[in-house]
């Protein structure tokens, strides 16, 4: 999954020992989740300079911005930003 000058996440169970069908289960279920917390503000998004400076997410997000997320970095949830970093 890509979001758009922020970042990227991959979905892979990293367990070789599924069945293909499991795999495709494993993976539709963790998309399905992660999208279901994106939508719902519990997916902290950030960036800087429009991701050429970096960027990634946090899950969960509780309404504080962690220390772990650079000070030059904009942060947003799905519903809208919460900080422009200047």
């Amino acid at each position: 999954m890509l979001i758009e000058n922020v970042t990227h996440h991959h979905v892979n169970p990293y367990d070789e020992n599924l069945s293909e069908d499991d795999r495709c289960h494993w993976i539709s279920e963790e998309v399905v989740a992660f999208l279901h917390a994106l939508f719902a503000d519990q997916v902290l998004l950030w960036s800087i300079e429009n991701g050429r400076g970096g960027g990634g997410w946090q899950l969960p997000f509780e309404g504080k911005v962690s220390t772990d997320i650079p000070a030059a970095a904009n942060t947003y949830v799905w519903s809208g930003p919460l900080k422009k970093a200047g």
